[in-house]
């Protein structure tokens, strides 16, 4: 974890931003890296973590599911 994660973490979420995880990484081995990071537990800063049961990341639908699961329209999200 770079130094400047946490601190852009805690100004996202001061601007009301929520951050999710979706990763080819099952969603209990998404937790145990980032509540063991060596910046400490980050956990608190998810609002929810997404695996390829939601769907495969090359596939569109994959993406409009995680819109719908967090009922925000997709042009609203940026997954980087």
């Amino acid at each position: 974890i770079y130094d400047d994660v946490v601190p852009r973490f805690d100004q996202w979420i001061s601007q009301g931003k929520k951050i999710y995880i979706y990763s080819s990484g099952s969603v209990p081995a998404q937790k145990l890296l980032v509540g063991y990071s060596t910046k400490g537990d980050l956990t608190s800063y998810f609002s929810g973590y997404f695996d390829t049961t939601i769907g495969l990341k090359v596939q569109t639908e994959s993406y409009q599911s995680i819109a719908q699961e967090i009922n925000q329209n997709p042009e609203s999200i940026l997954f980087s």
